[in-house]
């Protein structure tokens, strides 16, 4: 596993995926894939891979990543997301422990569905403690039981959710003011049936309390809903030789397959929209 050269500060940001050792088909295929676009696009940032449950032999898999081994007993998966979302494990939450992560200052967290596809040098730069994309498609009330009451009690008005299929996080900021620590209190004050889907719906509610979180475009995190259905993108091949979708906003640089059929599942071949149109060569431009 790679060594981290903390002498230079753009070496005090990171990338962060998550990886789960209950499914080998989607750590393969998934947080690999993720990892290897990673490295291709955005060479020289570290990349740190939270787990909990990787075997002995799955952790020599990220040869080219930091391995960070997380105790994670503090979350359970809602009734909600268990019925609904069965291919989502309990490590999503580890995504709430970026944190602990202190040689690092900055950490774009990216999901194991997703693949980064140019130098995301802009993201890092910015100066916000959470960016992410608002989804102007998915009401923020739906992501939590009695979401009216809950988001009234919790004095929050936002409207739309936002995807935490990749999110920029300031982690000094978290740090002073306990991302991991907002999440329990929260978790412990509604109940893990609050939250319907996981670490995204707690991820929400500490976002638009703190008031500090700034919106982006769907060029980070251009999804299989709605964007890739709407059909209205085309193709290009960016500076990097690499094949991305192109939208009114420009050229994509993260292309993330959210809901629960992955671009590696079966299911795929049966979807009726065109296999190109669903942005497959993407993710297989990264396939070992």
């Amino acid at each position: 596993m790679r060594s981290i050269e903390m002498s230079n500060p753009a070496s005090r940001r990171c990338f962060v995926l998550i990886a789960s050792g209950h499914d080998e088909t989607y750590l393969r295929r998934g947080t690999l894939t993720a990892m290897r676009s990673i490295l291709k696009s955005n060479p020289g940032v570290p990349v740190v891979v939270l787990h909990h449950d990787l075997s002995t032999a799955q952790e020599k898999l990220f040869s080219d990543a930091t391995l960070t081994r997380v105790g994670l007993s503090d979350f359970q998966l809602s009734a909600y997301s268990t019925l609904a979302r069965r291919d989502i494990p309990r490590t999503v939450f580890l995504s709430l422990y970026v944190e602990r992560l202190e040689q690092f200052d900055v950490a774009i967290y990216v999901d194991a569905d997703a693949v980064v596809l140019e130098s995301l040098e802009d993201l890092f730069s910015i100066e916000a403690p959470l960016a992410a994309r608002v989804m102007n498609e998915n009401p923020l009330v739906e992501h939590f039981e009695d979401g009216v009451s809950l988001l009234r009690r919790e004095g929050v008005d936002g409207v739309h959710a936002l995807n935490n299929g990749l999110v920029r996080f300031d982690l000094d900021y978290w740090r002073r003011n306990g991302l991991l620590d907002q999440a329990a209190s929260l978790y412990r004050r509604h109940g893990p049936d609050a939250f319907r889907f996981a670490d995204q719906s707690l991820l929400n509610l500490i976002a638009y309390k703190t008031r500090g979180f700034r919106p982006l475009s769907r060029t980070y995190n251009f999804c299989r809903y709605p964007d890739m259905f709407r059909m209205e993108h085309g193709f290009a091949t960016n500076v990097l030789g690499l094949v991305a979708p192109r939208i009114d906003e420009g050229l994509v640089k993260v292309v993330h397959w959210t809901g629960p059929v992955k671009p590696w599942s079966a299911a795929v071949e049966l979807i009726d929209n065109p296999r190109v149109a669903m942005c497959l060569d993407c993710y297989e431009q990264f396939s070992a």
